[in-house]
């Protein structure tokens, strides 16, 4: 029996991937491995690298395995091309290039308009 699983890929339709010819080799294959399955079945594909796979809500390491997240024989999984970035401000960054200001700083301060109390409102 071949153990399979599902790649939604570009919003099309849920297509099938063969992943293995045993429930043990299922559950051993890695993120990466399958991602490269992925690109053997689907020439024009980005390089598995460029790819990020999606289990429910939650966005899958390379190094981890099918078993690792419970996913099982037909189960639906989103690939997405990996955006660049993302990582938020570098804690350390590079000499002679300036940390980001808050926003504080970058927003002037907000006036109070007459008549207008903190926390307060009415209707007249």
């Amino acid at each position: 029996m071949a153990f399979q699983v599902y790649i939604n890929y570009n919003d099309k339709k849920n297509q099938p991937l063969e992943v293995a010819d045993s429930l043990e080799r299922f559950e051993k294959t890695t993120i990466l491995e399958l991602k490269k399955k992925f690109k053997e079945q689907n020439p024009g594909a980005p390089d598995p690298g460029d790819l990020r796979v999606v289990f429910g809500k939650d966005p899958l390491e390379d190094d981890q395995t099918l078993g690792f997240y419970n996913i099982t024989h037909l189960s639906v999984l989103l690939i997405v091309l990996k955006m660049p970035g993302g990582g938020g401000p570098d804690p350390n960054p590079p000499e002679g290039i300036p940390r980001p200001q808050s926003m504080d700083r970058l927003a002037p301060p907000m006036q109070q308009a007459e008549g207008v109390t903190a926390g307060s409102c009415s209707i007249q």
